[in-house]
């Protein structure tokens, strides 16, 4: 195991305290001292170890398959180290989405991420595609991501939760004034 994998796993050990106590860390220590209980701890790590290894290769874990299960919160820490503002831009986007502001439902989430080549979306519900959703915007240009938020933030200004107003974010196209042709 590599140094920074040591201490992450020696850390997270340590946010435990917070949950069982320093009794009960204090009692473990006391146990390990113990031989017989250093043996089956041991053990238990060992087999745990290759149990891990077992149900990755029994599921067809890939690399990628990682980044489904990671949660928003996890993508958008990451997304933030390669870039910030994109970063913004998504929590923003995932704020308005949540308070309906933004793509007001489940056919204007899954006409949005056809139209601009996203996963298909299969969730049954507006609040559960919300998070494929803005996954599958992790690959948009920050540019695009940015003007979808300039564009709702436009329709909240007028208060444009119109059918057409929405069309215009949903096909990326720019307001234009209220009659002007298509």
């Amino acid at each position: 195991m590599s140094e920074s994998r040591n201490n992450g796993l020696l850390i997270d050990l340590a946010r435990l305290l917070a949950k069982h106590g320093p009794e009960a860390f204090e009692a473990l220590a006391r146990r390990i001292r113990d031989g017989q209980f250093q043996s089956d701890l041991l053990a238990l790590l060992e087999t745990s170890a290759q149990a891990g290894r077992q149900t990755k290769r029994l599921l067809g874990h890939k690399a990628e398959s990682q980044k489904e299960s990671m949660g928003l919160s996890e993508l958008l820490k990451q997304c933030e180290a390669e870039d910030p503002s994109k970063s913004d831009a998504l929590r923003q986007i995932h704020e308005k989405l949540t308070a309906k502001r933004l793509l007001p439902s489940l056919r204007f989430i899954r006409d949005f991420a056809h139209d601009n080549g996203l996963p298909r979306i299969a969730a049954t519900s507006r609040e559960k595609a919300i998070i494929p959703l803005m996954r599958g915007m992790l690959s948009l240009p920050r540019e695009r991501i940015v003007s979808l938020l300039e564009q709702a933030s436009r329709l909240e200004e007028k208060g444009g939760r119109t059918l057409e107003g929405w069309t215009g974010v949903i096909l990326g196209k720019r307001d234009r004034g209220s009659h002007e042709e298509r």
